[in-house]
């Protein structure tokens, strides 16, 4: 199984959603998952926010050698879900020859924050929206494999 998260520019939101779903996983008793993440408008030598490598070392998780990298279609093919980090960005790929995609907002009712350019209060706040989603999608995944359909 292969999760990818989705944002614009692959340097805040899913890069956090990427660190903190991988660091869960290693708590849990779910078979191999692989996660990554990817952006719909990245900008060619872009890197991860300071702000949320900051965000995440409060959390106790290291984001190092990450490298922002567009969202692809052989990517998305070879993926089991693509989770997008709003609605908006969803939308962006209806039409799209992407299959199996759905928002945050299809998990935990609400739209993941963008702190781009914002201060690390808001990161923190974003990289706990995140964490939410996480919980969520990993209860999802131990019971579906508790069903036996993982």
């Amino acid at each position: 199984m292969k999760i990818i998260f989705v944002c614009a520019g692959n340097t805040c939101r899913s890069p956090m959603a990427e660190a903190i779903l991988k660091h869960k996983l290693k708590q849990t008793a779910l078979p191999k998952i692989m996660v990554s993440s990817a952006g719909l408008m990245v900008q060619e030598g872009s890197k991860i926010a300071q702000n949320s490598q900051l965000a995440l070392k409060q959390m106790g998780i290291k984001a190092t050698g990450f490298k922002p990298k567009p969202l692809t279609l052989k990517m998305a093919n070879k993926s089991s879900y693509i989770i997008t980090m709003t609605e908006s960005l969803k939308m962006a790929l209806k039409g799209s020859k992407i299959k199996h995609y759905c928002s945050a907002k299809d998990f935990i009712g609400e739209d993941i924050l963008d702190p781009y350019g914002m201060d690390l209060s808001v990161y923190i706040q974003t990289s706990k929206q995140i964490e939410k989603l996480v919980d969520v999608i990993i209860e999802k995944l131990l019971s579906d494999m508790r069903k036996g359909e993982l």
